[in-house]
C-alpha cells in the first residue's frame, strides 16, 4: 500500500519542539535550511504530518517510522541523515527510488521538505 502519492509528497519525516508548528497551508519566500543535527533532534520521536492533508509519520530515534494516509492505510519505513545534510526516506511498499533533500524552516513557522510543507508535533500524536 503506498502512503503518498510521490507527485504530491515524495516521502514523510521529521521533529523535540515544546509545541506544535502550525501554518496557514501558504507558501513562503523565506526559508532556513535546518542543520543536520537539529533535523535527528526534531525528527526522533516526533509524529509529522503534510499541511491540509490527512498523512502523518511518527520518526523514531533508531532511524525507523511509520506512516499513516487516512485514505490508503498504514506503512513503515526508515529515515536517515546523508554526509552532505540532506534527509532521506524510503517506505518499504515504494517502489520508487529514495528521496532525499535539505529540511527547511519557512517564515510561516512550517517545514519544507521535497517542496512539500509539513507541521512536526510532539510525540506520537496518531499512535503510530
Amino acid at each position: 500500500m503506498k502512503l503518498y502519492d510521490r507527485s504530491r509528497f515524495n516521502v514523510l519525516f521529521l521533529l523535540p519542539l515544546a509545541a506544535v508548528a502550525t501554518g496557514d497551508g501558504c507558501s513562503s519566500t523565506a526559508e532556513t535550511v535546518i542543520p543536520p543535527t537539529e533535523v535527528i533532534q526534531l525528527l526522533s520521536g516526533n509524529t509529522l504530518s503534510i499541511v491540509d492533508e490527512e498523512i502523518y509519520a511518527f520518526t523514531r530515534a533508531d532511524g525507523t517510522m511509520a506512516g499513516k494516509n487516512t485514505k490508503t492505510g498504514g506503512t513503515v519505513g526508515k529515515w536517515w541523515m546523508t554526509d552532505s545534510g540532506e534527509l532521506c526516506g524510503d517506505w518499504q511498499d515504494d517502489k520508487e527510488a529514495v528521496a532525499c533533500d535539505k529540511l527547511k524552516i519557512a517564515k510561516d513557522k512550517t517545514y519544507l521538505w521535497l517542496d512539500t510543507k509539513l507541521q512536526i508535533a510532539k510525540g506520537n500524536t496518531q499512535n503510530l
